[in-house]
């Protein structure tokens, strides 16, 4: 395993574009925690809406109807979301 996170690390770290570090993020995610299934979200703060930047496994229709979803929509995600969308002000998980 240290091999490997050490080849993540690199990947993670080198890369610039915000989007290739959350498909990492997701693809480490679904390898070492076992999960069939991964995804990585951004938060649009202008639209207070969560939004599937990365994945792994899933089905295309699926995200297209829960590729961006509300803060409101009662989703796991979205119901660890501060309800005012600052995310600055919530250091838990």
């Amino acid at each position: 395993m240290e091999g490997s996170t050490a080849g993540f690390a690199d990947r993670l770290f080198g890369s610039q574009n915000q989007i290739a570090i959350m498909d990492h993020l997701a693809e480490w995610t679904r390898l070492h925690l076992d999960a069939r299934f991964a995804s990585a979200q951004l938060y649009d703060h202008k639209r207070k809406r969560l939004r599937v930047v990365a994945q792994r496994e899933f089905v295309p229709g699926l995200l297209n109807q829960f590729g961006e979803i509300p803060l409101t929509s009662g989703t796991v995600c979205a119901s660890r979301a501060p309800a005012d969308g600052n995310f600055n002000s919530r250091c838990d998980a």
